[in-house]
């Protein structure tokens, strides 16, 4: 069974980090650029349908861009009960330089800036991304208790 840690982040709890490479991308001028970096995840490239779906769905992208491609990439989901950082990825042969954290920054001082607090669930076993939300400032929420169900 798949475990997951939830996390939070409060304003005044953000530790800043440069976010100059950052932008956020834009539905639909930015739909290759997210069917190119899909396809290098080894997923079907996007159409402009899904990626329009996608914006539906309450997800609002943001990336690093260099040389015409995605380097690193994270989404902020909104949803009536959560302003959540979420889909955090980084291209490999750029992971471990600071892009991942950079884009996590951007995206959660968004948040941050509209007065909501900002949340990420992440798999247990992700140790890169629990190193991230740590680094940024986000702190550990407690257990949910057992439903019983």
């Amino acid at each position: 069974m798949v475990e997951f840690a939830r996390f939070i982040c409060r304003k005044g709890d953000l530790r800043p980090l440069p976010t100059d490479a950052c932008r956020w991308l834009d539905i639909p001028d930015d739909i290759a650029l997210l069917s190119e970096y899909a396809a290098h995840c080894g997923h079907a490239p996007m159409t402009r349908s899904e990626c329009e779906q996608i914006a539906r769905d309450g997800f609002t992208y943001a990336a690093v861009v260099q040389d015409g491609v995605i380097v690193s990439m994270a989404a902020w989901q909104r949803s009536a009960s959560a302003w959540e950082l979420a889909a955090v990825s980084t291209r490999t042969g750029h992971r471990r330089q600071g892009y991942g954290a950079a884009v996590c920054a951007f995206v959660t001082d968004e948040i941050l800036a509209k007065g909501r607090q900002a949340t990420c669930t992440t798999r247990r076993d992700s140790v890169a991304m629990i190193a991230t939300a740590r680094e940024l400032g986000y702190a550990p929420l407690p257990e949910a208790p057992d439903s019983g169900s």
